[in-house]
């Protein structure tokens, strides 16, 4: 450990630069570090909450109560007025539901994390939440266009609540699928926004009006830092996004982690 107190710092100066910003961090593998600010605060979830439906999706195909090699017609996933990955497949193409849990993280697609939503239930995934000790998480809407409006602030969780999550996962060999999906998805503007590409950061953003969510856990060789960054209220979510880089890679170079590419 370099030094623990610039860490507090750096994160303490970021959240006291706008209202309604809660952090949490905890290294689980190298120099020891557990740091949070506000990380009770329970805030709105948006889109980290596919996280928790993608495992308990996996979880059902690995005993055998839902086929992973099920197919699903583009058309059964239905339509939405925003961009989705699904309009480049044509009507009736098919997936399987495994590769549905890869493009949820790795897209953060609203089509195919409402499938699986509705394939399991919001009350399946609230008793894996609670299972995991993520008692503050609570999912009560979904992904449909009209629940990403101000109702889908009924979704909420803690910045403490996402890393018992990341923990969870970084300690739970089967679910690596989830982690391999989260560290090839598109949405690196955040927390990974400083970071040399070729660093593993298994990341899930979440964004509403106001919300600029970033949940990662990012491993390269000895160094393995779960963090969780969660706003709400946010003047200028492309603002908080760039922060957000600036603190976390600040604080992974204190940790003495890998800066520069392919090195």
């Amino acid at each position: 450990m370099r030094n623990i107190a610039h860490i507090r710092a750096v994160v303490s100066d970021f959240v006291g630069r706008e209202a309604g910003r809660s952090v949490a961090l905890r290294t689980l593998r190298g120099p020891e570090l557990d740091v949070s600010v506000d990380a009770e605060v329970p805030r709105p979830a948006a889109s980290t909450l596919k996280v928790p439906i993608v495992i308990e999706v996996l979880r059902r195909i690995r005993k055998g109560i839902i086929g992973g090699c099920d197919r699903v017609r583009r058309e059964e996933l239905g339509k939405t007025v925003f961009p989705t990955l699904l309009n480049v497949f044509r009507w009736d193409h098919e997936f399987t539901v495994q590769e549905l849990c890869g493009i949820t993280l790795a897209t953060s697609d609203n089509l195919t994390a409402q499938y699986l939503l509705e394939t399991v239930g919001p009350p399946a995934v609230n008793d894996l939440l609670s299972s995991l000790g993520c008692h503050a998480s609570r999912l009560q809407v979904g992904f449909r266009d009209f629940e990403l409006s101000p109702i889908g602030r009924a979704n909420i969780t803690t910045a403490a609540d996402q890393v018992r999550l990341l923990s969870y996962l970084h300690g739970s060999p089967e679910d690596e699928q989830v982690l391999l999906a989260m560290e090839n998805g598109l949405r690196k503007s955040r927390t990974a926004l400083r970071f040399p590409e070729d660093l593993r950061i298994a990341n899930k953003t979440g964004s509403l009006n106001g919300v600029a969510n970033d949940v990662a856990l990012i491993r390269d060789g000895g160094l393995h830092l779960a963090v969780s960054v969660l706003t709400d209220g946010q003047k200028d979510t492309a603002t908080t996004a760039i922060e957000i880089g600036d603190m976390v890679f600040t604080i992974w170079r204190e940790l003495g982690g890998r800066v520069d590419e392919f090195g």
